[in-house]
């Protein structure tokens, strides 16, 4: 009978792998398709492997081993010195604390391998050995059971000699109260007292001095409480009032109240009335002046406006300067510089009268001969662009002949 590894060899003649035979000349395990190295495009070798049948090449020529075929027995060894080697069943044997058990007898068989609680001792586990340095506590029986049963006793600390429910093992200190909640989940609640505790006591509130905050009284709580607002101008202020009385009206002011009696509110405006324009800063007789209504209506009005604006010698009125009467023309009133030719007049009324008197002769020009077309008096000179021709009127009185080629 063949043992349970099969040697194979690579054949160089052939290309193949071929399996070692017994004494009949029976090959001892089945063909299987393998791709050999060095020669990937040929499948070397033929048939099906069986059940479970594993095989591994170490190369081209190597070893093949496989698992015999299907329906033989099946031994192991624990070791290569093993001199007796048997079924897997025979080969392990149960230690402290385990069972072992074949499932699926004359089946599928599979070994199961199971921890037996029962066989192991609780207090020899690691790290289980009385709560020592570094390691976990493990219980009593006692103790457990009282665990169990929900015992629930506490102690203060690791020194605490006894343990006790915890009403009892907890004390209400100042300003603490402590009170059991009975039912079927009981627990302690813990409150404060604020009868004992003195308002005064609490820290940052110390009467107000320099650098903490201020507490108040029962008095001052109310009126705060109750909206009283009333206030202080500044930390000294002896008297608080509401705002209306803590607010003065000074020059130009009027304070008016709104909404009285509902959602009050201040409003602090200028008053025009109280307020004088003579006091006004920049404007006094000695720079900017400012006028009267009765003043600023006459200068509006373009009428005397008494000694800011008065129509006197100093001044011409529009009629004056645009009379043409003889003896009191408007161009008598301005003057001019004198000039000689001009019989040194003052004025342009006696400068025009003076150019009048030397009645000068006139240029004037145009296209052909002027006599029979145009006017002219003794002296004229008439300009014939078109033939490059000048003319002048000779005549003692005025007329359109006259004119003479120069």
């Amino acid at each position: 009978m063949p043992g349970p590894w099969i040697n194979a060899r690579f054949n160089d003649a052939t290309h193949r792998w071929e399996f070692t035979r017994d004494a009949a000349g029976d090959e001892t395990a089945a063909w299987i398709n393998l791709v050999g190295e060095g020669d990937p495009a040929n499948n070397l070798g033929s048939g099906v492997a069986p059940d479970g049948a594993v095989l591994m090449s170490n190369g081209m020529g190597g070893t093949v081993f496989g698992f015999p075929p299907t329906g033989s027995d099946n031994f192991v060894r624990i070791t290569s010195a093993d001199s007796l080697q048997d079924y897997l069943a025979n080969k392990i044997v149960s230690g402290h604390g385990t069972n072992l058990a074949i499932q699926n007898p004359g089946s599928y068989e599979t070994l199961a391998v199971d921890v037996q609680e029962a066989a192991l001792d609780h207090n020899s586990l690691n790290n289980l050995l009385g709560g020592g340095g570094g390691e976990f506590y493990h219980l009593t029986q006692t103790e457990h059971t009282l665990i169990l049963a929900g015992d629930g006793r506490v102690r203060t600390r690791s020194v605490d000699p006894l343990s006790g429910y915890l009403e009892n093992k907890l004390d209400a200190g100042h300003g603490i109260t402590l009170a059991t909640l009975t039912g079927l989940n009981e627990r302690v609640s813990i409150a404060v007292n604020e009868t004992e505790l003195s308002h005064n006591s609490l820290g940052e509130l110390n009467g107000g001095t320099t650098g903490e905050f201020y507490h108040l009284t029962q008095a001052e709580h109310t009126r705060v409480a109750n909206g009283d607002g009333r206030v202080r101008i500044t930390t000294l202020d002896t008297t608080s009032n509401y705002l209306h009385s803590k607010v003065n009206a000074g020059h130009g002011i009027q304070l008016v109240t709104v909404s009285p009696g509902g959602n009050e509110s201040l409003t602090i405006q200028v008053s025009e009335a109280l307020l004088s324009h003579d006091s006004l800063g920049g404007i006094d007789a000695g720079t900017i002046q400012h006028l009267t209504t009765t003043e600023h209506n006459g200068l509006v009005a373009g009428i005397d406006a008494g000694s800011l604006h008065i129509h006197d010698a100093r001044y011409y009125t529009r009629s004056q300067l645009a009379s043409v009467a003889t003896g009191s023309e408007g161009a008598s009133l301005i003057g001019t510089t004198t000039f000689t030719n001009l019989g040194s007049a003052a004025t342009v009324e006696a400068g025009l009268a003076n150019v009048n008197q030397k009645n000068p002769p006139k240029r004037s020009g145009g296209s052909g001969n002027p006599n029979g077309i145009v006017t002219g008096i003794g002296g004229d000179v008439y300009v014939d662009t078109a033939n490059g021709v000048v003319y002048m009127h000779i005549g003692a009185m005025a007329s359109n002949n006259n004119w003479i080629v120069t």
